[in-house]
């Protein structure tokens, strides 16, 4: 029966994720790959010219719904910013999202973080903390701007922060809790990212005493 070239290129897709996830991108040719889908390499360099290519397809469905989640983050006015940095329930929200997003998505999460050695198309890690760094960047100056606070944050400081939220990935992507666990986990990291943010960013009288 003849395919589609979508379905050609999705079921291409559909063995590299299989082989990644055992042998890591590393060890994962285009001729295992091949061989794995009874496929000839030249079938598979129609579709994607680099393993590289093959691997960014695999784990794109991830990328993809990150960036939709922070380009919604990014269309809030910055009251709303505001109310969710000191909101603890808006903070927790914003985290469950997020987790359930890992959760959906965990095997490729997985790749990324545990099975992606060799691959140096992009650094998830740095992209994740550079993120985080980019936007207590922006929100410190929201709030200098209306005068809430007058703290200056270390970029060391946004670094060791952005590794938290790496730790949570890593964390949820080795699927090793159960559901009631996590909900106990996210309370314990909320609680302490909402005193912090208490603590740390202040508001300007707090700043002053």
């Amino acid at each position: 029966m003849k395919i589609s070239k979508h379905e050609a290129r999705d079921y291409i897709i559909a063995i590299a994720k299989n082989l990644f996830m055992e042998k890591g991108y590393l060890d994962t040719s285009f001729r295992d790959i091949a061989k794995a889908g009874d496929l000839t390499l030249g079938r598979i360099y129609v579709y994607f010219k680099k393993k590289e290519d093959l691997f960014i397809a695999v784990i794109n469905p991830i990328l993809e719904q990150m960036e939709s989640m922070n380009l919604k983050m990014g269309m809030q006015r910055d009251d709303e910013l505001i109310e969710n940095l000191f909101n603890r329930e808006s903070a927790l929200s914003s985290l469950k999202a997020q987790v359930n997003l890992m959760k959906k998505y965990r095997n490729e999460l997985n790749l990324i973080l545990f099975k992606s050695d060799g691959f140096y198309a992009f650094d998830f890690r740095k992209m994740i903390i550079e993120s985080y760094i980019h936007n207590m960047n922006y929100m410190m100056n929201l709030l200098k701007e209306k005068e809430m606070t007058k703290v200056e944050l270390s970029e060391s400081f946004g670094y060791s922060i952005g590794s938290l939220y790496i730790s949570i990935f890593e964390i949820v992507a080795k699927g090793e809790l159960n559901e009631i666990e996590i909900g106990q986990y996210l309370e314990q990291i909320i609680s302490f990212i909402y005193h912090g943010n208490m603590g740390v960013f202040g508001k300007l009288e707090e700043n002053e005493k």
